[in-house]
């Protein structure tokens, strides 16, 4: 499944129930939440290549 897919669904999702303003902006701060997660693990990852300190083929075979 990729990004496309997991947004079409989560849109789904949304219009399926009925969201309080409460509701609407917790769910919403944890996307938000999850989004940063993603983006200091991917800037990690970056550096951590950068310096040299991990290869390519390395964290190929490394689960997430």
């Amino acid at each position: 499944m990729n990004h496309t897919d997991a947004t079409g669904q989560l849109r789904e999702a949304e219009e399926l129930v009925r969201w309080t303003c409460g509701e609407r902006i917790r769910f919403l701060w944890y996307r938000l939440c999850l989004a940063g997660q993603e983006m200091i693990y991917a800037n990690g990852w970056m550096i951590e290549f950068h310096m040299g300190l991990t290869s390519a083929d390395s964290t190929a075979d490394q689960p997430r």
